[in-house]
C-alpha cells in the first residue's frame, strides 16, 4: 500500500480504508462498504485517495490468524461451560443429599428424648434393682 498505483490507500464516506483497486472492483459489483460491521451504501464515486508515504495493513494471513485465534477462544468457551454447567449438576446432587440428611438427622433429633427416658427406665430396672426394694 502507498500514495499511487493500484495499491494506493483509498478511503469511503464511513472511514474504512482499502486498496483502491479493490475498494472499485467490490463496488462495481455491491454498492455497499465491504466491512460486515458497517455495510453501509456507497458508490465507486465515494472512494476518497489518500496519499500516505506508509500503511500497516491488516493481511489475509493475519486475519486466518486471528480467526484461529477466535476458534480456540470458542472452544475454550464451550468447555468451561460444559464444566460450569457439569458443576451446577454435582452441586444440585450435593444439595439433594445434604437435605436428605439433614432430614433423617431430624428425625433421629426428635427421638433422642425419647431414647434417654428409655435408656433411664431401663436403667433404674436392671442395673439398680436393689435400689428399688428399698
Amino acid at each position: 500500500f502507498g500514495d499511487s498505483g493500484d495499491h494506493q490507500v483509498a478511503s469511503l464516506k464511513c472511514g474504512h480504508v482499502f486498496g483502491l483497486k479493490c475498494i472499485e472492483k467490490h463496488l462495481a459489483t455491491d454498492k455497499r462498504c465491504p466491512m460486515p460491521s458497517c455495510l453501509k451504501k456507497a458508490t465507486v464515486k465515494d472512494v476518497q485517495r489518500l496519499f500516505v508515504s506508509s500503511v500497516d495493513t491488516f493481511t489475509l494471513e493475519s486475519e486466518e490468524e486471528l480467526q484461529k485465534q477466535l476458534d480456540e477462544e470458542q472452544v475454550r468457551k464451550r468447555k468451561l461451560e460444559e464444566d460450569i454447567e457439569e458443576n451446577r449438576r454435582q452441586e444440585a446432587g450435593i444439595r439433594k443429599k445434604y437435605k436428605a440428611q439433614h432430614q433423617q438427622f431430624q428425625s433421629l433429633f426428635a427421638l433422642l428424648p425419647h431414647i434417654t427416658e428409655w435408656n433411664s427406665a431401663v436403667a433404674r430396672k436392671h442395673l439398680f434393682p436393689v435400689a428399688l426394694a428399698y
